[in-house]
């Protein structure tokens, strides 16, 4: 049987590695949206110098 010290230890360890998982989904998801971006920002630019 794990003593508290040990319990306490592994949800700790466990707690970093969702961090860094959380943290790669973030960086794909903003890559994702910087790309939205420079697409949007194209079409929106165009968009405006056609009067609309």
């Amino acid at each position: 049987m794990e003593t508290a010290g040990q319990n306490t230890n592994q949800v700790m360890e466990e707690n970093d590695v969702l961090k860094q998982f959380m943290e790669l989904l973030n960086q794909q998801n903003m890559k994702e949206q910087s790309q939205d971006f420079m697409v949007c920002g194209g079409d929106a630019s165009t968009a405006f110098r056609n009067g609309g």
